[in-house]
């Protein structure tokens, strides 16, 4: 290899270098860019305006997840399908009442959702009887959905009576109870289906 033939190299080596470095300065520079214009955009709705802005969002992705398992038909289980009715009507109510911008508002969705919860729960309890009989699931398995629906039954009772509620910590315990039972389920059909 000749001197000029090592310079070249070092040259073009630099050069790939320095030429990598400014692309991906551009490619920061462009996405920082974007970022900006889709910050100023949020910036310019009202708080109100991005309220009912990302309700609507929610809501319309509600309905499409719903439309997809109508859609699918008998691939989706009834009851991942009711759940997906549930998601929409508690969508349906966000979106209502941050259109109307009420006080009451949040707890009107709160009621909304522990209504269909239950809704849900006594339908996986309906559901449950028939695979009872069928010998599908265990006693314990119906017994745990027959308290799922006392329980959701009786969280609407306490919702609708806030003065249940002494402190806003028992308001919090309780709601962490919740998302624990919702994990704990989760898991359990989790671990059904790498059974399977």
């Amino acid at each position: 290899m000749t001197s000029t033939s090592k310079i070249w190299c070092v040259g073009s080596g630099r050069f790939v270098w320095t030429t990598s470095i400014i692309f991906i300065a551009l490619i920061g520079w462009t996405q920082a860019c974007h970022g900006q214009e889709s910050s100023d955009e949020s910036q310019k709705l009202s708080p109100r305006e991005l309220m009912i802005a990302h309700a609507k969002t929610n809501r319309d992705l509600a309905e499409i997840e719903l439309r997809q398992a109508l859609d699918l038909k008998e691939a989706v289980p009834k009851l991942t399908v009711e759940r997906l009715r549930s998601n929409l009507a508690v969508a349906d109510e966000q979106l209502k009442q941050a259109s109307l911008a009420s006080t009451g508002g949040p707890e009107q969705v709160r009621l909304r959702h522990a209504e269909e919860r239950i809704r849900v729960a006594k339908l996986e309890f309906d559901v449950g009887g028939r695979l009872r009989a069928s010998g599908a699931i265990s006693d314990l398995e119906l017994e745990r959905r027959k308290l799922n629906h006392e329980l959701a039954k009786l969280n609407l009772m306490m919702m609708k009576n806030p003065e249940n509620f002494v402190t806003l910590m028992e308001n919090m315990q309780r709601r962490l109870d919740r998302f624990g039972e919702e994990i704990l389920s989760l898991d359990q059909r989790i671990s059904k289906l790498e059974s399977n």
